[in-house]
């Protein structure tokens, strides 16, 4: 997360020209005024609620609108707000009043260092002065930056190290593996960013046994992996920073863009190519599903399915030439143009990590109380394979997932006005190629206070809980074996293995 919020340094009445700045406004609250290569923002933190509450005041409303994106888009940030020229982001991990104040003290001695005049003679190289910078792992609460050093390097792929400097940070991030545990320890140039960096991955779920010293940050995963899931994992850590862009100067990056998007809900929108857009992201078309290997099938006729009275969608997946349909005809559900072909065998769909189906948003899935159930066999393990999820982009959106966890399977489910963070219910372990049914059960209605949660598997009760909020807030389409959002860690979001039928029901309000 970066300290630096970006304007147009033309309309501010305290741009220095050609002298970029750091200024601190007001220590209580922490209150920076700064000006980097032309882009002037004032930024106000304070605590509430056990978040970091950061508010950025730009210049120019293109450069908020991008910052508002790039705000929403990373699972890292909490609620987030946008309006005009301004963004408040609150940080989606909670923090004790210290690790608040080791957070202000880190960003107002990087200021204060950052403000140093520079010698016009030097021959220091002027990445260097992107002292104010920090990156987004260290307060979940920052934003955006103008990226104009940012860059990733690969130095090694056995054992795996790769060099960043991430929003003007330079670390170097070395992982090995051993026993299923994976492990990162990422060394920073800057040693005052640690303390808070610590605190937050002490507070994210994804690592466990954080151990900090000096200017280095060692950790585990939390789940267990396999030596190939460890290679995928590289493959991916690699690709991406391989891909990995530096936007070049940012005022010439927003005259020239056409990539700068508001995130929204709109609807999907057709292409001159009969595609249809999907959240700018990926497209679709409104075509049948076939399995790539339908002619290789003969499969006996399909019978109806029974007792079918409590549910409004229902994929069966017993037609390979049709694996999207919904028996209901008003929800079915269509093949990424970005994903490989699913495949079937008879009575299911088939997925092999690489693919899934989506299914564009309907009034139907927009209800507080409903009823889903599923009949999947996995056939590997994943880190966060998505089984059916109705997971949105950053998280200020309400939504809900069926997901494995390694081979624990999980329910998240979210109500964004009530609490930004997901609420997780661990149903239980599965066995792989094996048959399971899960069945999750969720009683309350549009505006209602007070949740019902019940889930089993396999018959059993696993889950009775009573929570309080509302999740009816559904405004992105759904994925069936992966991350239709295509978010952060996209490529460890898909499920490999066999679904035999998904069946999804709101209850009458």
């Amino acid at each position: 997360m970066g300290l630096v919020a970006c304007g147009d340094s033309s309309s501010s009445p305290s741009s220095k020209k050609g002298q970029d700045y750091c200024k601190v406004v007001s220590s209580e609250p922490l209150v920076l005024e700064t000006l980097e290569d032309g882009i002037y923002s004032k930024t106000s933190f304070e605590y509430s609620d056990e978040r970091l509450v950061e508010k950025v005041e730009f210049d120019d409303q293109s450069i908020a609108k991008f910052a508002c994106s790039s705000y929403m888009e990373d699972d890292d940030y909490g609620v987030v707000d946008c309006n005009g020229k301004s963004v408040v982001a609150y940080s989606g991990a909670r923090l004790t009043k210290d690790e608040y104040k080791k957070l202000l003290n880190t960003f107002l001695s990087m200021c204060k260092d950052y403000d140093e005049p520079e010698d016009e003679n030097s021959n220091s190289d002027p990445g260097d002065s992107n002292q104010l910078s920090e990156s987004k792992s260290s307060s979940s609460a920052q934003g955006y930056q103008t990226g104009l050093s940012d860059y990733c390097e690969v130095v090694s792929e056995n054992p795996f190290v790769m060099n960043m400097n991430f929003m003007g940070l330079p670390s170097t991030s070395r992982y090995s593996y051993s026993n299923g545990t994976v492990t990162v320890e990422t060394e920073y140039e800057n040693s005052a960013v640690v303390d808070s960096m610590c605190a937050l991955e002490k507070n994210d779920y994804s690592y466990t046994n954080v151990r900090c010293k000096g200017n280095k940050i060692t950790a585990d995963f939390d789940e267990t992996m396999s030596e190939r899931e460890y290679t995928q994992l590289v493959k991916m850590f690699k690709e991406s920073c391989i891909n990995y862009k530096d936007w070049g100067n940012v005022e010439t990056y927003f005259e020239s863009s056409s990539s700068v998007v508001e995130v929204s809900s709109a609807s999907d929108e057709a292409n001159a190519d009969g595609s249809i857009s999907w959240y700018d992201k990926a497209s679709y078309k409104k075509e049948c599903v076939v399995a790539s290997n339908a002619a290789e099938l003969r499969c006996a006729e399909t019978h109806e399915p029974e007792n079918l009275s409590k549910y409004d969608v229902a994929y069966e997946f017993d037609d390979p030439e049709d694996l999207g349909r919904d028996y209901f005809g008003k929800n079915n559900a269509y093949i990424d143009d970005k994903v490989t072909p699913v495949e079937a065998e008879c009575g299911s769909l088939v997925l092999n990590g690489s693919n899934g189906l989506l299914i564009p948003l309907s009034e139907t899935f927009k209800s507080n109380g409903f009823v889903a159930e599923v009949r999947f066999m996995a056939t590997a393990e994943g880190n966060m394979s998505n089984i059916f999820v109705a997971e949105p982009p950053g998280s200020g959106v309400d939504g809900w997932q069926i997901r494995l966890d390694g081979s624990i399977l999980r329910f998240h489910y979210r109500d964004a006005k009530n609490d930004y963070d997901w609420q997780i219910e661990k149903v239980g372990e599965i066995t792989l190629n094996e048959w399971h049914v899960v069945n999750i059960s969720i009683g309350g209605t549009s505006g209602s206070s007070t949740l019902y949660v019940s889930i089993s598997l396999d018959g059993d009760p696993r889950v009775d809980a009573i929570t309080h909020g509302d999740i009816s807030n559904i405004e992105y389409g759904l994925g069936i074996g992966y991350d239709s959002m295509y978010q952060e860690l996209h490529n460890q979001r898909f499920f490999t293995g066999k679904i035999d039928y998904i069946r999804y029901g709101k209850d009458s309000e």
